[in-house]
């Protein structure tokens, strides 16, 4: 990786692929990307089999990209998954490699 001429954003980002997957606190889950949605938005699958709509975070914006099938380690609200008025109900935390899985 070239970091000398990255800016500082982006070198965070790059950074997050070579460590190791973080320990998870409460409300993160590993879940898959299946459909996009467009807006800074995407419709993953839970572990436990049903979906919901997380945001992708600006610093992301340009620096990587998202398609169907990428696991994804995610920040879901437990009090926003219980509502039905809400549909964006987490946030993507960071993107997660074969080696990662």
């Amino acid at each position: 990786l070239r970091t000398a001429s990255m800016s500082r954003r982006r070198k965070h980002v790059r950074n997050l692929v070579d460590e190791a997957l973080p320990e998870l606190t409460q409300g993160d889950e590993v879940c898959v990307v299946t459909e996009l949605r467009g807006g800074n938005q995407v419709e993953v699958e839970r572990a436990d089999g049903s979906s919901t709509l997380i945001r992708i975070p600006a610093k992301f914006s340009k620096v990587l990209w998202v398609r169907k099938g990428t696991h994804v380690l995610a920040h879901l609200e437990p009090d926003l998954l219980a509502r039905d008025d809400v549909k964006v109900t987490g946030e993507m935390l960071r993107v997660l490699y074969k080696e990662q899985i």
